[in-house]
């Protein structure tokens, strides 16, 4: 303990530039046991080095900034990817790399900031330590739902590199998962603090807890209900490999419809009946295009349907909109008659991506095709298309969010995400949507059909496990039964992140009763 004492008064001495270099780097490392990486173990020495440099903290400007450069190193390198959206068109948007690859991690560093500056005003070392690790869920609680949210690489995703580590999601979910993750790292940054009987605590702690994750975990999917497809259901999932730059453009228009449509029949199943598009496949007006409508319908089998991305819009009188009309990212139903029999509307929308917030002050446009903002549509939805399952769409990052998935009142039978992630590339951000979307899975006890644009596309099943799934940037099919959901709703569904906020709640009372003995 003598040994840790003096290098937490050398980290203490240290310069608050030194602290900020320092924490950059760990929350960097922290990045390593994400996916794709999923080197979970690095976090046993990311978090602790994390927690002693905000314990070392001497003043509240220190505090502060230790742990927002925590934070800003594991957001910076966690969500690099988003610059390459703009790169993508950097002709009109190269001015916004710096922000979004630097300014927004630096500005959801301010949580994590916040975090450090509350454990300042823990008087002793494992108090500080134990207020890290507490500090550190509210900060992710927060950065997911305030201002829209972001819950984007959640220190839990970690247990993703084993899907026994995940089951247990379906009673405390994604947040439960990252307080288990936390609190075995805080627990090994705890041992050079303590006496030598306290120090076996801690060690067990940090080692029991991910392996008894991963027992129950391994118990759960041995005595898993049977959720083979029903037969009944045959489906077909597309996936084009569509670059991003020739997605919207005019020129290739023709031959990107031609190639869903030529995938779509190609040495295809009697058995199949529903075929899918992903985000956008039809990237024009589909609902107003008579001729594309009336050929779908040509290519669809007896009793068929097409489930597809596509933009929408409705005409309105200037009064409702001072543009006339109204923009939405859209899934439609096309049937065997040509026909749109069911529309979902995109609810939660990216900011900037689809819709420039304070648009009145901000000179700018989103960055997806048009000039016009999309709208937002009513909110998750379960639809009873064509005889199918009662189904919840999701478009593209709407799936990241835990509780906001599903029609409480009519809960969907499965959840299908269409998305788009070619705007990423070969990057770790389509790698980290595919295990959010595992996990929206295994919370909710509902399959769930993720078709990509250029991938990952996947069927996972209610347990998180991939049935079947097309590589990233790759063309193909994948033909398969549609997955059953469990039959009974799982505890998470039921009661949402309540068992998350009871834990913590109960670990923040607990600080407070150190701080007032004064331990």
């Amino acid at each position: 303990m003598h040994k840790f004492m003096t290098i937490l008064g050398g980290l203490q001495l240290a310069s608050i530039k030194k602290k900020i270099l320092l924490g950059i780097i760990a929350g960097a490392v922290m990045v390593l046991a994400l996916p794709p990486y999923y080197i979970y173990p690095i976090l046993f020495a990311a978090f602790p080095i994390s927690a002693w440099l905000v314990a070392a903290a001497r003043t509240k400007k220190q505090a502060f900034w230790t742990g927002w450069a925590v934070g800003f190193g594991y957001l910076v390198f966690g969500l690099y990817w988003i610059s390459h959206a703009l790169i993508i068109f950097s002709d009109d948007f190269w001015w916004m790399v710096p922000f979004a690859a630097v300014g927004l991690p630096a500005f959801l560093a301010i949580y994590t900031g916040l975090a450090g500056l509350s454990v300042y005003w823990l008087k002793s070392v494992p108090a500080r330590i134990l207020g890290w690790g507490a500090a550190w869920l509210v900060a992710e609680w927060l950065r997911g739902t305030m201002l829209t949210g972001l819950p984007w690489n959640l220190i839990g995703q970690s247990w993703g590199m084993l899907n026994e580590m995940t089951q247990l999601a379906a009673y405390i979910g994604i947040y439960g998962l990252s307080l288990l993750v936390v609190v075995a790292a805080t627990a090994f940054a705890l041992i050079p603090f303590s006496a030598p009987r306290v120090q076996k605590v801690f060690v067990a702690v940090a080692i029991l807890i991910p392996l008894g994750s991963y027992g129950f975990g391994a118990y759960r999917l041995n005595t898993a209900e049977d959720v083979n497809a029903s037969e009944a259901f045959g489906m077909r999932m597309v996936q084009s490999g569509i670059p991003q730059k020739e997605k919207w453009d005019r020129k290739y228009s023709r031959r990107n419809f031609d190639l869903h449509l030529s995938l779509s029949i190609k040495d295809r199943p009697d058995w199949v009946r529903t075929i899918i598009w992903p985000e956008t496949a039809a990237a024009f007006m589909l609902a107003e295009d008579k001729l594309a409508l009336d050929t779908i319908g040509l290519l669809l089998p007896p009793d068929g349907v097409l489930l597809t991305g596509a933009p929408r819009r409705e005409f309105v009188s200037e009064d409702i909109d001072p543009q006339g009309v109204k923009l939405y990212n859209s899934m439609l139903a096309v049937d065997k008659t040509g026909q749109v029999s069911e529309v979902y509307d995109k609810a939660h929308l990216v900011p900037f991506g689809e819709y420039v917030p304070l648009k009145d002050i901000l000179p700018i446009d989103k960055i997806t095709q048009g000039a016009v903002d999309y709208s937002p549509g009513p909110g998750p939805r379960s639809l009873n298309i064509n005889g199918l399952p009662m189904v919840g769409p999701l478009i593209c990052y709407e799936v990241i969010f835990p509780t906001q998935v599903v029609n409480e009142i009519q809960p969907p039978e499965w959840l299908l995400n269409l998305t788009n992630d070619a705007w990423y590339g070969r990057t770790s951000g389509p790698y980290q949507h595919l295990e959010i979307t595992r996990l929206r899975a295994i919370e909710e006890g509902v399959p769930v059909i993720r078709s990509a644009n250029t991938g990952i596309s996947a069927v996972i099943d209610p347990y998180g496990r991939i049935l079947q799934s097309i590589p990233l940037e790759e063309s193909g099919v994948v033909d398969f039964y549609l997955p059953s959901a469990i039959s009974e709703k799982t505890v998470f569904h039921m009661i949402g992140n309540s068992i998350f906020g009871g834990l913590l709640a109960i670990w923040i009372l607990l600080l407070i009763f150190m701080q007032r003995r004064k331990t």
